[in-house]
């Protein structure tokens, strides 16, 4: 029988934070958090240098899609992290379809998240024996690079 591996694609799930308007562009703009550096669900730590690393080399393309669709561009990150003046974990991100801001108007909203999606580089074993417990692979990681 063939060994099952694990995948080095990682989604997580952010919460929205906050919401304002674009006055120059009268665009809805949506905060969140994009990741942290505590325990996952599944066990993983991403490490906030691994982040930090990662949006700088993203901040080429700040390209935010529905539903990780290529084909369903939605917007843009204006603003991500530290050296946009925000958090280390947190994006400013401009709706610019029309069809996407309703879903994310109101006081509960349709999209009230963002998933990011990152592919996973390097990793150390996270030997913690909660993060063990919470694994559905039974290794879960200490995520160093992505």
């Amino acid at each position: 029988m063939a060994e099952v591996r694990r995948e080095r694609m990682k989604y997580l799930y952010a919460p929205m934070v906050e919401k304002a308007v674009d006055g120059a562009e009268d665009k809805p703009i949506v905060r969140y958090i994009f990741t942290s550096d505590e325990m996952d669900e599944g066990g993983d730590i991403i490490t906030r240098e691994a982040t930090e690393k990662a949006v700088e080399e993203w901040r080429q393309w700040r390209n935010i899609r529905l539903q990780h669709d290529p084909s369903k561009p939605i917007g843009k990150a204006i603003r991500i992290g530290s050296g946009d003046g925000l958090e280390w974990n947190q994006m400013d991100v401009r709706i610019d379809d029309p069809s996407v801001i309703p879903l994310v108007s109101g006081d509960d909203p349709v999209l009230a998240g963002a998933s990011v999606g990152i592919i996973v580089n390097d990793f150390e074993p996270n030997e913690d024996e909660e993060a063990i417990a919470r694994s559905p692979w039974g290794d879960p990681w200490i995520i160093t690079d992505y």
